[in-house]
Parts: structure tokens; C-alpha cells; sequence
């Protein structure tokens, strides 16, 4: 049940295209320091549901209205958020109300950060540059290539 809590919804009043979701991040956390654990656990596909239609809402409502604004006609849902069914979905025919083709890879395709890494990657492969093996996430000796 996507309306068993009503989370608040990522700067909704705003006419900008930003996001935000601390807010929503620290309502899920007082909501949860009210319930039992036994509440938790028997409501857990609504408080799911009840997250998810916090993230989703502001989501679709900001890209089809940028898009309106922009006069453009498309929007490519892609990372990982795009194998959300319901984001999917409720993208889908609001762009279809709105006259927005809306685009989505396959499942299989709807990486995350993976993919943007491997695109990063490419140009520096393609003229031989590679960090040592030893580098890791914290680690500088790699940046004298960039």
C-alpha cells in the first residue's frame, strides 16, 4: 500500500529541477523509531511501497515538466533506477498524457555506476593510459593520467 505512510515528497513546492531526498531519509527514520519491530516487519511491503512512491513521484513529476519546458520531446530513463517497475511505469503514462516518448533499456542493461566508469574508461584505453594495478577507491596514484 504506496499510501500507508505519506512521506514527503522531494522539494515539491519548488519550480526547479532539483532533488533531495535527506528529507525523506530522515522521515523514514523517525517513522520507523514510532513502530515496534513487529509492526515493521508485518508492514514492510508498505513502508516499501510508501518509500518508493516518495522517490517516484518527484522523479516523474520534475522530468515531464523539464521536459515540457524544454520542448523536448524524449526522455531516456537509464542507471540502475531505470529496472524500477513502478518508475517504469508511472514515466511511461505520464508520457503518454503528455506527449513525451519515454525510452528504457532492457533489465539486463539497467546498470549503475559500472557503466559510466567503462564509458569514462574508453578514451583513456584508447590512448594506452592505465593507473597501476595497486590503485585503489582513496588512492592518487592513478591521477597523473587525467
Amino acid at each position: 500500500n504506496p499510501d500507508f505512510v505519506h512521506f514527503p515528497r522531494a522539494k515539491k513546492d519548488r519550480t526547479d529541477f532539483d532533488f533531495s531526498f535527506s528529507g525523506l531519509k530522515t522521515a523514514v527514520k523517525q517513522h520507523l523509531s514510532t513502530m515496534d519491530s513487529n509492526d515493521i516487519s508485518l508492514h514492510k511491503a508498505d513502508l516499501a511501497a510508501s518509500i518508493q512512491a516518495a522517490i517516484v513521484e518527484p522523479l516523474v513529476q520534475k522530468s515531464i515538466r523539464w521536459s515540457l519546458n524544454h520542448r523536448v520531446p524524449r526522455i531516456l530513463l537509464a542507471g540502475g533506477v531505470a529496472a524500477n517497475s513502478h518508475l517504469r511505469s508511472t514515466l511511461s503514462l505520464a508520457g503518454e498524457k503528455h506527449g513525451i516518448e519515454i525510452y528504457y533499456p532492457s533489465l539486463q542493461l539497467c546498470l549503475d555506476n559500472a557503466a559510466m566508469v567503462a564509458a569514462a574508461a574508453i578514451p583513456k584505453l584508447k590512448k594506452n593510459m592505465f593507473s597501476p594495478l595497486d590503485v585503489n577507491a582513496s588512492s592518487l596514484k592513478g591521477t597523473k593520467l587525467m
